[in-house]
């Protein structure tokens, strides 16, 4: 039976789970594109698979005749087995950050519960596994620091909602999405070893009783993996840090008592297998002046309200600062940029060998190259329609081209699209994605000063010494809802060699009530806040 939104089999409490159901593959999570086999004896080798629904190859392991395991990363040539991008510092302070949350007894591991919020003022270690297991990993600084803990509270990865919360959370081209359906008594730990910010999703399976999240918080020298997880014992629930295999000492560990069936009284699961997340891409080791940018710029948010979307990093590194960046909104004017560079794009693979010859052609009574000046520098909307206009005539597949350069969510028709988006293509747009031609032609078009280029990011431009160089495109919207957006490229000469920033910002109306004049300041208290930044690192 189920009491207050938990399992309850036997007449206990269940750990933390919202349903007991088969365990079959979460919605959400492709079926078994891949199979694998795995022996004790022997490392799996990474073999390339096709994947119909993909334009990257998936990564393989070579299978056994009793493991099936799914593994589904969207990003391309990752070692599965021996990748390492959690740096020795960042596992310190992982490891750090798990036992902030260890309660010896249940009066603490209640107290600990309550103070995660993600109940407000109530919480209870028999439910607490997954936001603790999130709260571990938000406060090693390994995930978003703006992570809501209440959505993961009794998450369940069949519900396609709870899938998009992982996605959110976990995306898929920063984390492996792995799948078992062997019970973690029976898995081959030694063939397919736990990493250091692992998040695991057990499934009860048959007998279970709860299912369960947890985050691996370290592995030693001896390859025992670890994890401060809540559990049921004869003195009630605690949070302490256990082992969950060692892989020297076969059958020891949580995973074997959680499935031994001698323990019914204090809940079983993990016979179902698991779903598991881990990094596959580099995080940014917060320092003392990166914590400093971030507290700066939360400060400048709370204080002004709206509601904002901001991705602050340095080119071809991870982020300095995001916030809500997978979320597709509607970037205003700043839309114009990826229009042009999907312009270019037609436009050089219709004539490769004389761009200039062909941006004197055009549409509607102005050339290409008038056109595309109105609508980067002016913002002119008509403009903008004309050279949508040349791309419709041309039958241009543009979700094709922006799928191929990485984007997810941009639509230049609807006009929608995420920061993360965004940033991917102005990256690509002061790297390769265009001939230099036309890279050229666009970074030039954004960094003619007009009007107002000083306001938004474009506050530091008075403070920016010789050698310095700023590209943007702002964008507002006033008439059916407020929106104020700026994103820009600096370039920034150093005695170590020079930098290149990506800023970019969305803001729009919040719960607490703000206006066009607040919105623009906002921008430029954080440009300030950049610019303190960029000036303590020299």
């Amino acid at each position: 039976m189920k009491l207050g939104g938990l399992a309850v089999a036997g007449g206990f409490l269940a750990a933390c789970t919202s349903e007991i159901e088969e365990a079959t593959a979460p919605a959400g999570l492709p079926t078994a594109t891949e199979e694998r086999k795995i022996t004790a004896t022997t490392q799996p080798t990474v073999t390339q698979t096709e994947v119909p629904t993909r334009t990257q190859p998936l990564p393989t392991l070579t299978p056994t005749p009793t493991t099936t395991i799914t593994v589904t990363p969207a990003v391309e040539n990752i070692g599965i087995l021996d990748s390492e991008v959690i740096t020795g510092g960042q596992k310190q302070h992982l490891r750090e950050a798990a036992l902030k949350f260890v309660a010896g007894t249940e009066k603490d591991a209640i107290q600990i519960a309550r103070s995660l919020g993600y109940l407000k003022n109530d919480g209870h270690p028999a439910s607490v596994c997954g936001p603790l297991a999130v709260a571990i990993l938000r406060e090693a600084g390994l995930i978003s620091r703006y992570v809501d803990l209440h959505d993961f509270w009794l998450l369940n990865p069949r519900d396609r909602m709870n899938v998009k919360i992982l996605e959110r959370t976990f995306p898929r081209d920063e984390f492996m999405w792995y799948q078992n359906r062997i019970s973690t008594a029976e898995f081959d730990f030694q063939a397919f070893p736990l990493k250091a910010g692992d998040f695991i999703y057990l499934y009860a399976g048959d007998p279970g009783s709860f299912e369960h999240m947890l985050t691996v918080s370290r592995v030693d020298e001896e390859g025992r993996a670890y994890s401060v997880t809540n559990f049921d014992t004869p003195d009630g629930y605690m949070i302490q840090e256990v082992v969950l295999y060692d892989p020297t000492q076969p059958g020891v560990g949580k995973f074997y008592d959680w499935t031994n069936r001698k323990n019914y009284r204090y809940g079983l699961t993990g016979f179902g297998g698991f779903d598991l997340w881990r990094f596959v891409k580099p995080v940014l080791e917060v320092g003392p002046q990166e914590e400093e940018l971030i507290k700066a710029i939360d400060r400048v948010l709370a204080k002004n309200g709206g509601k904002w979307y901001v991705l602050i990093r340095e080119i071809g590194r991870p982020n300095l600062y995001a916030r809500e960046i997978r979320e597709p909104v509607h970037p205003a004017s700043t839309i114009k940029v990826p229009i042009a560079m999907l312009f270019f794009h037609w436009l050089t693979k219709k004539n490769p060998q004389n761009l200039q010859k062909a941006l004197k052609l055009g549409i509607d009574d102005r050339s290409y190259e008038q056109l595309l000046k109105a609508m980067l520098v002016v913002s002119e909307e008509k403009a903008t329609e004309s050279i949508l206009k040349a791309l419709e005539l041309a039958r241009e597949d543009l979700n094709k081209v922006l799928k191929e350069w990485g984007t997810e969510t941009i639509d230049v028709i609807k006009r929608i699209g995420s920061a993360r988006d965004m940033a991917i293509l102005f990256e690509g747009l002061y790297g390769d994605y265009l001939s230099e031609e036309a890279r050229r032609f666009i970074l030039d078009a954004l960094k003619v000063y007009s009007s107002g280029d000083d306001t938004r990011w474009g506050a530091i431009r008075k403070k920016l010494p010789e050698g310095y160089q700023f590209y943007n495109k702002r964008g507002t919207i006033t008439d059916d809802f407020l929106a104020v957006a700026d994103w820009a490229i600096i370039e920034c000469p150093s005695s170590s060699g020079k930098k290149t920033y990506l800023l970019g910002a969305f803001g729009f109306k919040g719960e607490k009530t703000t206006n066009y004049e607040s919105l623009v300041k906002t921008i430029e208290e954080m440009a300030g806040a950049f610019w303190n930044y960029v000036q303590g690192l020299s």
